[in-house]
C-alpha cells in the first residue's frame, strides 16, 4: 500500500510539472563571449491568445517564429566610444552602432572570412550602420573596427 502511495504522489507531481511546463509563456536564452562570460539573457516570449503581432500558433509550434523582446549584442569599450554589434549570430545583417560618436570621429570596418580574405571594407562616417553579408556563406566571420585609431575584433558568425 505505502509503494502504490508513493507511486501516486509521484505521477501527481510529474503531471503538475508537465503542466506547469505547457503553461510557461516563454523561454530565457542567454549569450556568451569568446571568454565565456554572459554578455546578454534575452527572453522569448511566445504570445499565446490574441495579438497583434501576425505570429499564429501554428508558426510558433513549428519553430518559424518567435517574438523576442530584444536582440543578442556585443558591446565593448574602444576608447571613449562604446561599440555594439547586434544581433549576432545573424541571418546576413547586422549592425553596428558607434556610442559618443562626435563630428570629428573617424572610423573604419573590415570584415574577413576565416581564411584571411577582405569580404567588406567600409568607411563609417555615422553613429549607426547596418553591413549586409546576405550573399556569403553561412560561416564566422572576423570583424575589425578601428575608431580614432584604436581597434577592436569581434567573431560575426552568419547561419
Amino acid at each position: 500500500m505505502k509503494q502504490f502511495n508513493t507511486f501516486i504522489l509521484v505521477v501527481v507531481f510529474l503531471v503538475a510539472v508537465i503542466n506547469l511546463q505547457a503553461q510557461t509563456p516563454g523561454t530565457v536564452e542567454f549569450a556568451y563571449d569568446d571568454s565565456g562570460n554572459r554578455v546578454s539573457r534575452d527572453v522569448i516570449y511566445i504570445p499565446l491568445e490574441n495579438n497583434d503581432s501576425g505570429i499564429t500558433m501554428d508558426a510558433i509550434q513549428d519553430g518559424r517564429s518567435l517574438l523576442k523582446t530584444d536582440s543578442i549584442h556585443y558591446s565593448a569599450n574602444v576608447g571613449p566610444f562604446t561599440i555594439n554589434i547586434f544581433p549576432n549570430p545573424n541571418e546576413g545583417k547586422f549592425s553596428v552602432e558607434i556610442g559618443n560618436w562626435l563630428k570629428n570621429t573617424r572610423a573604419s570596418l573590415q570584415l574577413h572570412d576565416m581564411k584571411g580574405t577582405e569580404i567588406k571594407r567600409i568607411d563609417i562616417c555615422k553613429q549607426y550602420i547596418t553591413v549586409d553579408i546576405t550573399s556569403q556563406p553561412d560561416g564566422p566571420y572576423i570583424l575589425t573596427i578601428l575608431v580614432n585609431n584604436q581597434k577592436k575584433t569581434w567573431k560575426v558568425i552568419k547561419r
